[in-house]
């Protein structure tokens, strides 16, 4: 199947809008407010929100006009971002679009098991079916392909979409490994949360060669794409806007290493682990590789109230996330002025379900206070909104009551 003429138009409207939108941001200044807040300096809290998963409630991401795989990936996210950039937080569009180099061998996932997986409607969630590895003793199954790109599939796709729209938006992609810092998380998939928490009691060497086995994995796709020159600069990730100046821009696109890039990892699957268990079965394996870059960000949805402690190990660990189930004064009270933090207010409160304007305020005047008081950087991040009820607008009005309380 090939895109045709009607495709090809309305990506072509949809880059110039793309275009417009981001020459209208006023960039410079936004970049160097997230450089003075990754610098500890920060001039005012900045607000941003992560991953607009209600896709289905946005009309024209739910009925787009392409059909060809490549450019109706390319449709919804011009037009997720488009929506996105109508909220008024501080998020970028950056000048260009990126696609996904073909990989090789990476028909069972990134670590050659194959896993029946269940996804929710929206994508708010994964269940395993049947977690497919049986016996610690036997790692067989584990068998990981590397890092290997199809170069002439990914050629094509990139010659595809430049053809389309690449004398409006640049088109760049993305080859960096599927492996990250954020491994450990996979320990649920391959055994089952419950057998996990035996595993860790009645079989920790067990447990642990599997965790080695998968750490030298990890490092040794990473080393294939560092030596291929297969790292970019717009590669950063930290779940909000990665300027810093300990860290190049995402854009113009170029080259890089590892130790240039912003690393994020988390273990979300480990909330309920104590903090001694989390260091050893997690933490232990995601510092050497978080180790590799510049700068790193931990935290993304799981409870780090008790945990600041085993963190301040990581040598350049410059964020942390502080997740709704988390106790904000707990954690700002450890982390003061030592780390930027990720403020994460829980948004089914803020937007999902009902929109209590006062209770907005209440919530995000409390928690500056809060942070305020003992001296943190941060940022407001909303994180996961998976619906706002059909009411599109609330985004933007919760950004402007979050603007008018930050003052």
């Amino acid at each position: 199947m090939k895109p045709d003429g009607t495709e090809t138009a309305c990506l072509r409207e949809l880059a110039k809008r793309y275009v417009d939108a981001s020459a209208s941001q006023g960039h410079d200044r936004t970049k160097e407010l997230w450089r003075r807040l990754h610098d500890r300096k920060m001039e005012r809290p900045m607000i941003y929100i992560w991953a607009i998963i209600f896709t289905e409630e946005l009309e024209e991401v739910a009925n787009p006009v392409c059909r060809h795989p490549l450019f109706l990936e390319a449709e919804k996210r011009l037009r997720i971002d488009l929506y996105h950039h109508s909220t008024g937080d501080d998020y970028l569009l950056e000048p260009f679009i990126e696609i996904l180099a073909v990989r090789k061998g990476m028909e069972k996932g990134p670590w050659g098991i194959p896993m029946n997986i269940i996804e929710s409607k929206g994508g708010a969630y994964k269940a395993y079916a049947e977690p497919p590895l049986k016996d610690l003793d036997d790692l067989s199954l584990l068998r990981p392909p590397g890092h290997h790109i199809d170069e002439a599939a990914t050629a094509e796709n990139l010659s595809l979409l430049q053809d389309a729209i690449g004398d409006i938006l640049p088109v760049s992609v993305i080859r960096q490994p599927r492996y990250g810092a954020g491994f450990p998380v996979r320990l649920p998939h391959f055994r089952g949360f419950e057998q996990l928490m035996i595993d860790m009691l009645d079989n920790p060497a067990g447990l642990h060669r599997l965790l080695e086995k998968m750490l030298a994995t990890t490092l040794a796709a990473m080393n294939q794409a560092d030596a291929a020159g297969d790292y970019r600069t717009a590669d950063a990730d930290i779940q909000s806007v990665p300027y810093s100046n300990y860290t190049p821009d995402p854009f113009p696109v170029r080259p890089a290493r590892r130790k240039d890039l912003w690393c994020h990892t988390h273990a979300q699957d480990f909330t309920l682990i104590s903090p001694q268990m989390h260091d050893e079965f997690a933490l232990r394996y995601q510092q050497p590789i978080m180790e590799q870059f510049a700068a790193s960000a931990y935290g993304c949805c799981e409870d780090l109230t008790h945990k600041i402690d085993i963190l301040r190990k990581v040598k350049n660990l410059k964020m942390i996330s502080v997740a709704p189930a988390a106790n904000l004064a707990t954690c700002a009270e450890q982390i003061g002025s030592d780390y930027v933090v990720s403020w994460r207010p829980n948004p089914t409160d803020q937007v999902c379900t009902s929109f209590d304007r006062e209770r907005i305020r209440r919530t995000i005047r409390e928690g500056c206070r809060i942070l305020n008081r003992n001296g943190c950087h941060f940022e407001i991040n909303l994180k996961d909104v998976v619906s706002l009820c059909g009411e599109r607008e609330r985004l933007r009005e919760w950004v402007s009551i979050v603007r008018e309380v930050t003052g």
